[in-house]
């Protein structure tokens, strides 16, 4: 089943119930969209957007019920780590870095988050 919207430039991860499409690049509310798809059904949903654009640039991760973004704007502004707790439904700013690099990619493993390459904005 295909996306509902644009699907270039995503982040993408699943929590073996569903999965998390966050980010479109397109029209600008799309930088703010979350689409959860459920395989039992085959249907997507609109899941409750971002407080932050998050396109061309991000990471996520999964770990225990909560999302992890990790979306790095090629803008100059500084970079943000923002989780979705599952259960309760609420976005929570959880990090920011010193660094914009771009084109990340997230892990999780254990109780750890990691992060990994990208590109130093000069």
């Amino acid at each position: 089943m295909p996306l509902p919207g644009p699907s270039y430039a995503i982040t993408a991860v699943s929590d073996d119930v569903f999965v998390y499409a966050v980010g479109r690049f397109g029209a600008p509310q799309d930088e703010y969209a979350v689409d959860i798809y459920d395989p039992s059904t085959d249907t997507w949903t609109m899941g409750p957007q971002t407080p932050f654009p998050c396109v061309n640039s991000s990471g996520s991760a999964i770990l225990g019920a909560e999302l992890f973004v990790l979306a790095c704007p090629l803008d100059g502004r500084i970079p943000y780590l923002y989780s979705y707790d599952t259960i309760a439904g609420q976005w929570s700013l959880r990090a920011t870095k010193h660094n914009s690099a771009s084109g990340v990619g997230v892990a999780a493993s254990g109780t750890s988050l990691y992060v990994f390459g990208g590109r130093l904005k000069s």
